[in-house]
């Protein structure tokens, strides 16, 4: 970063600054830097200022009431310890200050080291805090399906960038050794995607037992089906043996069932049997049958 762009923060926090420097010095600092205001807006107690540098790059300012003068100090020192840093140029620049405290947003248009571009890691930007002389930065960096809390003491660039690295190249480890509560989140979070697939798995369980019970439904239903079928062509074909066996005067009478089962019986051990050959041997077996009995057996049910 140059230092003109840092610098402008002191005078963004200068001119909210009323009740401790006179408008004429801020107006003096902004003038100094070739900044202009660009637009202020309050609301719920809170200024929102937007200034252009020369460039045209915005910077914007949220503050609430006067500004402190110690964070003023704070604010000048984080500037003056970021200017001379080369991996990091700024594409939004929003500053706040609360109290003693100053913390300011980076939101990079490029931010490289040794050729690698680390934008995608950083999503939310990068987040410093000042107060006094101490520097922290605590921020939010992603690496693959890890989503970690970077935070620590602000040192040098090179100490940064060093351990903003390990955090990207191996998340896992970065975890387990600086964020003592990602395990313990890790673990919930984990429980609640295991109890999420039982309560899939009980659902699909449910389903597939109401499906059996529909599939059973079903075949009992079909077999109810199918006897009744049977029970109506056993009907029907008793009711064509009788007219076939009925002579030319009289009422049609059933052909008794144990001269139709004889005739299968006979059939299944004998298939060549002829018609006039099964009274005979229906005799044999004590079963009496006429041949107009036989012939309409033969005729209903073997089609003969």
């Amino acid at each position: 970063m140059k230092i003109y762009r840092y610098a402008a923060f002191a005078a963004l926090l200068l001119s909210s600054a009323v009740c401790v420097f006179s408008q004429n010095a801020v107006d003096k600092l902004l003038s100094s830097r070739g900044i202009t205001p660009v637009s202020s807006d309050s609301a719920a107690g809170k200024t929102v200022s937007v200034y252009a540098f020369p460039s045209g790059l915005r910077f914007s300012v949220e503050s609430s009431g006067p500004v402190d003068a110690d964070a003023v100090d704070s604010a000048l020192n984080l500037i003056d310890q970021l200017s001379s840093w080369k991996s990091v140029d700024p594409a939004v620049l929003r500053f706040r200050v609360e109290g003693k405290t100053a913390t300011l947003r980076v939101i990079p248009s490029a931010f490289t080291v040794d050729g690698k571009d680390l934008k995608p890691f950083v999503p939310s930007g990068l987040l410093f805090s000042v107060e006094g002389e101490a520097v922290e930065y605590d921020f939010r960096v992603k690496s693959g399906p890890y989503f970690l809390r970077f935070n620590g003491r602000l040192q040098t660039e090179s100490s940064f960038l060093e351990r903003l690295g390990r955090a990207i190249d191996d998340p896992a480890a970065f975890a387990l050794e600086n964020d003592p509560d990602y395990l313990s989140r890790r673990i919930a979070e984990l429980q609640e995607a295991l109890e999420a697939s039982d309560a899939k798995i009980a659902g699909l369980e449910s389903a597939l037992a109401e499906r059996d019970e529909r599939m059973k439904a079903a075949v009992a239903a079909s077999d109810a089906s199918d006897a009744e079928t049977a029970a109506a062509v056993a009907s029907l074909r008793r009711a064509a043996m009788a007219v076939y066996s009925k002579g030319l005067f009289g009422a049609p009478k059933p052909i008794p069932d144990e001269i139709v089962a004889g005739i299968a019986a006979l059939r299944a051990e004998r298939p060549s049997i002829a018609a006039d050959e099964l009274a005979a041997a229906l005799k044999e077996k004590g079963i009496a049958a006429s041949s107009k009995q036989i012939n309409a057996v033969l005729a209903v049910i073997y089609g003969e």
